[in-house]
């Protein structure tokens, strides 16, 4: 016959339970709850500047603290309206754009001075302008999402051994003022168990990066042709945004991790993509549908709103949107569930306008007006 469990501990065995789907629950009230989110968020930021191992193989020095992912000369300074752009930031439980100078504008502790002068070829003229240099911003984007990646996943692993803690000292608490023996507690479910599903993703993306690294180091350090499949064109769209991040692609049978870059430079903007050498058929699937002008200007911005929030953008261009726009477009950001190689909003509008301009006598399509309709309505 099973025995009855007391009520006393069936509520007590509720509460745990209540504070493993709502962490919020573990401190005392809103100022501790506060005080922490604050130490947590101010010790990731600091954590992020701290100068590691230099992320090129074999180099045992220490990096310097700011290590640009996009030169500053050129991509960044281009964008700067008043010394500053514009980047998505988490901040008081939503996404924000916030403003940031150009020497702290994509950042990261990369190099040591020996390998951060590996760049100056394209860091000088301001222009990628060669295959080597193609290769080159490849590398640091690699580099800088595996840096970024880790830590992320170093940090979420923090976050949750800090909640199993507090859970383990409030299950302490709580059963000894119930006068009930308190044994070990492990939480699977709820937050816990979502932050644990995030770390696992993240070490697996880790390990893809790393995989790209592999392929493309020869090419950086014995100047050969890299092993990467993708894309690379030089477009007269001048993108008053730099971006160089993280897509993860999925198809009906894998989900596929790339990197890619915008960067604004002299006569228009240079596009990349590239991914493990078994990707080039997706790759060319991925961009079958990016046959004309507006159609690649919806792919940036999807690149920037449903893959990668490491774009830096001119402050006018996201003034210019209207309000209801803008706070879909940031809650959007925060929305994983949405994948895809086009968005449903418009960014650029002034740069889609122009893109849509038919020199007289053309006439367009039926396909050609479809298409027109669909990007005049994003920007409503």
């Amino acid at each position: 016959m099973r025995r009855k469990i007391p009520r006393k501990i069936e509520r007590l065995s509720d509460r745990l339970f209540e504070m493993a789907e709502d962490p919020s629950l573990l401190f005392n009230d809103n100022s501790e709850r506060s005080q922490a989110l604050f130490k947590m968020i101010k010790s990731k930021a600091d954590g992020w500047r701290k100068p590691g191992r230099c992320m090129y193989r074999g180099c045992p020095n220490l990096s310097i603290a700011n290590s640009h992912s996009i030169q500053r000369t050129g991509p960044i300074s281009q964008l700067l309206e008043k010394g500053h752009v514009l980047t998505p930031k988490f901040w008081n439980g939503g996404m924000q754009l916030k403003s940031v100078g150009a020497s702290d504008a994509s950042t990261f502790p990369g190099f040591c001075t020996r390998h951060e002068a590996i760049f100056l070829p394209f860091e000088r003229t301001s222009s990628i302008s060669t295959d080597e240099h193609v290769e080159l911003q490849t590398f640091r984007t690699i580099c800088r999402e595996i840096r970024r990646k880790s830590y992320d996943v170093q940090q979420l692993e923090e976050l949750l051994a800090y909640f199993n803690d507090r859970l383990e000292s409030k299950a302490k608490e709580q059963t000894a003022a119930q006068k009930v023996e308190f044994k070990s507690i492990t939480v699977q479910g709820g937050v816990f168990g979502k932050i644990q599903e995030m770390i696992d993703a993240g070490k697996k993306t880790v390990d893809d990066l790393e995989k790209l690294y592999d392929l493309h180091f020869d090419a950086i350090d014995n100047k050969v042709r890299t092993r990467l499949s993708g894309f690379c064109i030089q477009s007269n769209l001048h993108f008053p945004v730099a971006l160089s991040g993280l897509i993860q692609h999925r198809t009906s049978t894998a989900n596929h991790t790339w990197i890619a870059g915008v960067i604004p430079q002299a006569g228009g903007s240079l596009i990349f993509l590239a991914g493990q050498p078994n990707d080039q058929h997706i790759i060319n699937q991925y961009m079958n549908d990016v046959k004309i002008s507006v159609q690649l200007i919806g792919l940036v911005e999807a690149w920037m709103v449903l893959h990668t929030d490491h774009w830096f953008l001119k402050p006018s261009v996201w003034q210019a949107i209207p309000a209801h726009r803008q706070d879909q477009i940031l809650t959007d950001i925060l929305d994983v569930s949405k994948s895809g190689l086009s968005y449903e909003w418009s960014i650029f509008d002034d740069l889609r306008r122009a893109a849509m301009v038919v020199p007289a006598p053309v006439l367009l399509g039926p396909k050609e007006e479809e298409i027109f309709t669909i990007q005049r309505a994003k920007m409503n």
